[in-house]
């Protein structure tokens, strides 16, 4: 072989080598890319997990503090509303105690409060506050709540039940309708300044007023005294007449028997009443096949003895 060949093959295998080195080192650059790009993908895949993660941890965190705000506000509103109603609490519970027992459908409202003008007197303003409404297809039932405690007399006078207690009592007011009370934390006597039937009147009036006003029909509206201290000694005279409307004075064992009677003739389109008056209750509690769809912004329902 000559040396021209020797130097041919020589060259040649100088290019065999070369050329697997370079191919060789062309596979270790594309693996170590590959194993970068490999490495940068879960990098970034951590990454996003652990941002999903925090996001989620602060959407729970801020879906927990949500629930409690919404819970603490919950129950600030129940307390308020309690506190609110605190007068008209006990005769609340036992009215919708009673409207169970009977198993009537309908709502309690309780503390409606609205303002009405005074026309007689170039149109002022003035407050109206009702204790409680009770709306059935049946009737709505005004109640005009009385918490006194001791004796009570409603529409008779002390004296037919004692002279003694004419005497102390002394005059009574020259109306068919006045109250007298005898008893209470300091054992004291006073003359209502307002019979409380005269009360409920004024507000029967004024509620059928912003009812049709609005374009509702309120129906038969029966107007009733509850005199619903469980220490209170009644004697008073059970049907009265105040401003054209007649109503009714009792206490809490006679409550059912009201709440029973029906109106008669003309239907109350309960769900349109209740959702004019809603807006102005302080509470409202439905019973029946509407406990579901009024359900109270106070504690459940409890018994009262």
């Amino acid at each position: 072989m000559t040396t021209m060949m020797w130097l041919l093959v020589a060259v040649f295998a100088a290019v065999l080598v070369g050329g697997g080195l370079l191919a060789r080192r062309r596979e270790v650059r594309i693996r170590e890319a590959h194993s970068a790009a490999l490495e940068c993908r879960d990098q970034e895949l951590s990454q996003v997990r652990e941002e999903s993660t925090q996001r989620a941890e602060s959407s729970n965190h801020q879906l927990t503090l949500v629930e409690q705000t919404a819970k603490a506000r919950e129950q600030a509103l129940s307390g308020y509303l309690a506190k609110a109603l605190d007068y008209d609490l006990r005769s609340r519970h036992s009215i919708l105690n009673a409207c169970h027992s009977e198993q009537l459908d309908g709502v309690l409202l309780s503390n409606v409060v609205f303002l009405r003008k005074n026309r007689a007197v170039g149109g002022d303003l003035y407050r109206r506050q009702i204790d409680h409404v009770v709306v059935t297809s049946e009737k709505v039932l005004l109640l005009e709540n009385k918490g006194w405690k001791g004796l009570v007399f409603d529409g008779v006078p002390p004296g037919t039940i004692h002279p003694d207690l004419g005497a102390v009592v002394g005059p009574l007011p020259s109306k068919d309708t006045f109250a007298v009370h005898i008893g209470g934390q300091d054992r004291s006597i006073r003359i209502a300044e307002e019979a409380p039937i005269d009360q409920a009147a004024k507000q029967a009036r004024d509620l059928k007023n912003i009812a049709a006003e609005s374009g509702v029909d309120a129906g038969f509206v029966e107007i009733c005294v509850l005199y619903s201290h469980p220490q209170v000694r009644l004697h008073a005279l059970s049907r009265q007449v105040s401003r054209g409307w007649h109503g009714r004075v009792i206490d809490l064992p006679q409550l059912d028997q009201v709440l029973r009677a029906g109106s008669g003739e003309r239907r109350v389109d309960v769900e349109q009443l209740t959702g004019l008056l809603e807006p102005l209750a302080g509470d409202i509690a439905g019973f029946g096949s509407y406990e579901s769809t009024w359900p109270s912004r106070l504690a459940p329902r409890v018994q009262v003895s």
